[in-house]
């Protein structure tokens, strides 16, 4: 399995992040998303079993996530997992997600939900937002979710070999939901705890830009 992640200015959590994992034997892809404080410094000096890829220029977190794609492709693991760079997310429900696709051979992807599982520390507005949008996407994409917009997910390689991530912004997060109920690919959801600190909120999007976000993706589905 190979962990992705994209990160851009992330050097206030980057180190402790793939630390995490490396020291735990995961194999981990970061993609460098043209970040210009130390993160591609603090890369250099953790080395193997990680693997860098870098963008010139910051292209976005969809677009850095479609590069770890095309990478995860000539690596060719079993499975591949999308996690956050700002320390959201959890080792240990990570490995719970892949001993559950291990049993679970007819599954192709495994989406984290926050709303199956816990948060700790999230705003109620952010609270709100995601309720708002998890109506949304179940409205557009045909897919009884609890949650959306939820970085960890596991994809089994006989989807990520075939799934492109087109939208290189935030978007991507709905297009990933949207391909799975257009093309019928079996899925689950997985109960995981997200962590809310003063950090990943402030790396986060802020209300004002979620709810850009929200109109955006309704004027793109008329």
């Amino acid at each position: 399995m190979l962990f992705i992640i994209a990160a851009f200015n992330e050097e206030a959590s980057i180190n402790r992040v793939v630390t995490e994992l490396t020291d735990a034997g995961q194999s981990v892809l970061v993609v460098n998303d043209g970040s210009t404080d130390k993160t591609a410094e603090i890369l250099a000096k953790i080395g193997p079993p990680l693997y860098v890829a870098t963008h010139p220029t910051n292209l976005g977190q969809g677009a850095s996530l479609q590069t770890g794609l095309v990478c995860a492709r000539l690596l060719n693991p079993d499975f591949v997992i999308t996690f956050d760079a700002d320390g959201q997310h959890s080792l240990t429900d990570a490995l719970a997600m892949i001993a559950f696709m291990d049993k679970s051979p007819s599954l192709q992807t495994l989406l984290g939900s926050r709303f199956l599982g816990s948060t700790i520390n999230m705003p109620w507005i952010r609270w709100l937002m995601l309720k708002i949008a998890i109506f949304y996407t179940r409205i557009s994409s045909g897919l009884r979710i609890t949650d959306t917009h939820n970085g960890l997910r596991v994809l089994r390689r006989s989807f990520y070999q075939k799934f492109n991530f087109t939208s290189p912004g935030m978007e991507h997060a709905s297009e990933i939901l949207d391909c799975i109920g257009l093309l019928k690919v079996s899925y689950a959801e997985f109960p995981v705890t997200i962590t809310y600190n003063s950090y990943s909120l402030a790396k986060g999007q802020r209300s004002s830009q979620a709810l850009s976000l929200f109109f955006r993706l309704i004027e793109e589905k008329l």
